[in-house]
């Protein structure tokens, strides 16, 4: 018996830190995932140049471990994205930040399978406070 993968978030963001290859400046961006209910935690645990600065994608996954790997995969195979070992496999540079987003989006698409019915996603505060209020009345 096979165990079932559990579900879990798949993220992109940029990094605070930079880096310079060939004389050029690079953006450095994180793929990763979570499998906490509030994956916002995790992504604060990170420090210094690996701290997120801008969020660019969060998704609810059924198999966030495998869709990773194809992403990191689809991302290694770009020759205008450069892989940086020496903070971890998961970092890369790129000098565009929207050519990294589109190229993010792309594979995202491509690999993420839509998390199961029965994990819920955090809900906005304003929509808890109209559910509230329609309660009410």
């Amino acid at each position: 018996n096979k165990k079932k993968a559990k579900a879990g978030w798949l993220y992109a963001f940029k990094c605070y830190g930079d880096c310079v290859i060939q004389g050029q400046k690079y953006s450095i961006f994180k793929v990763g995932y979570s499998r906490r209910s509030h994956p916002s935690k995790r992504l604060m645990e990170f420090m210094g140049p690996a701290k997120p600065v801008e969020l660019l994608h969060m998704h609810l996954t059924e198999d966030p471990k495998k869709a990773e790997k194809q992403i990191l995969t689809g991302l290694r195979e770009n020759p205008n994205i450069h892989q940086i070992k020496d903070i971890g496999r998961e970092y890369f540079a790129c000098p565009s930040m929207q050519y990294f987003d589109e190229c993010v989006s792309d594979l995202f698409a491509r690999y993420i399978k839509t998390a199961l019915v029965g994990v819920s996603q955090p809900r906005r505060r304003s929509a808890r406070i109209a559910a509230y209020r329609r309660k009410r009345k």
